[in-house]
């Protein structure tokens, strides 16, 4: 049987030297883990359609300076600018009387769309999970 690239992982077994690129039925095998395989790679997914939708998403909107904004579902507000030759991050927590800058500049608009996504990504595991 075949697998297709993208749905391989890398997998190290104690009979085999070095890393072995399997699919998720040989995956669950030979690591005797028939649950947690398809958790992660369902987190994984998951997690890759979150930040396909968060960055190229329809529910960006222009502010009345010309910035992308976003209102997140669960409160945050955020906010990309131009700054000089890249693009910076503003967000600003639900609840929050004034927002943070973010520290670095990007290069382009999807990278700091990025780095706002990957910021509220933690955010959002350090508050439903404080202690991982």
């Amino acid at each position: 049987m075949r697998t297709r690239r993208d749905s391989l992982r890398t997998v190290e077994h104690d009979n085999h030297p070095g890393a072995l690129e399997v699919g998720i039925i040989c995956c669950e095998h030979l690591t005797q883990d028939y649950v947690g395989a398809r958790a992660r790679e369902k987190s994984l997914r998951s997690l890759a359609g979150r930040r396909d939708s968060f960055v190229n998403g329809t529910r960006w909107a222009i502010s009345k300076n010309g910035n992308p904004t976003l209102k997140t579902p669960d409160g945050y507000r955020v906010a990309i600018f131009q700054r000089g030759n890249g693009f910076r991050v503003w967000i600003k927590a639900p609840n929050a009387n004034d927002g943070e800058y973010g520290a670095l500049t990007h290069k382009t608009e999807i990278q700091a769309k990025l780095a706002a996504f990957n910021y509220l990504e933690h955010l959002r595991q350090v508050r439903y999970n404080p202690f991982g």
